[in-house]
């Protein structure tokens, strides 16, 4: 865990802090209490964001308690949309729901541009959001799972660089992660892996269902590869 006047993170915002580049101007998407903007301005300023006024009121009281009134700039704003965040340059997505993730992402097509670092960590479905950065000339630069609270989390870096990119297999679950990595990156694989057998379990002897058999056991299969680090 980070510190930092008195903000702890648990592993899973640390891991996101970690990916943050020092010295730019950070923004966090959906920041409920500010927990880590107020970690990051040691580094620089930050903006803050949320839809709703309840969240917003309780990043407000972090900002205020920490005195960091003149450093993180609060934003009342649905995902992206608030201009404010376009002077930022990383952009930080962290706690939502993969589908909910690519949403916003969609919606700010600005983000199209090699200036900015997208750090996203989905909760849920994270194939909705390594098919977003692929299908729209994203790169990612970094990837790692961490452990929270006894579950395993995703979470990337990623950089716009034009190039469009077709995911097949596993590479829309997993991403960049192999098991050689760390023992939260195979934890990561596995979960996958159990994933997938349910659903397998599920359709195998269904006649109607032999394409997706099929396609399953082809993720599967990579999905035993990557757990080898191959």
């Amino acid at each position: 865990m980070g510190e930092y006047r008195g903000i702890r993170l648990n592993p899973r915002l640390s891991a996101a802090a970690a990916l943050v580049r020092l010295g730019r101007v950070a923004a966090d998407v959906g920041t409920d209490h500010a927990y880590l903007p107020a970690y990051l301005v040691g580094s620089g300023i930050c903006i803050a964001g949320d839809i709703g006024d309840g969240p917003l009121n309780n990043a407000r009281e972090t900002v205020c308690a920490c005195g960091l009134e003149d450093r993180v700039e609060l934003v009342l704003s649905d995902g992206l949309e608030d201009a404010a965040f376009r002077a930022a340059d990383d952009i930080i997505i962290a706690g939502m729901g993969g589908e909910m993730i690519a949403a916003i992402l969609t919606r700010a097509p600005y983000l199209r541009d090699s200036r900015y670092r997208l750090i996203l960590q989905p909760m849920t479905r994270a194939e909705e959001v390594h098919l977003f950065l692929a299908e729209n000339g994203f790169s990612i630069v970094e990837e790692r799972a961490v452990t929270d609270a006894g579950k395993v989390y995703l979470i990337l870096a990623a950089e716009y660089d034009g190039t469009v990119r077709h995911l097949s297999g596993a590479q829309p679950y997993i991403g960049l992660l192999r098991g050689v990595q760390n023992p939260d990156a195979i934890r990561f694989i596995e979960k996958q892996r159990r994933r997938f057998r349910k659903e397998l379990k599920g359709i195998a002897d269904l006649p109607e269902k032999a394409d997706r058999a099929d396609e399953v056991r082809a993720v599967l299969a990579d999905l035993e590869r990557a757990l080898k680090g191959a």
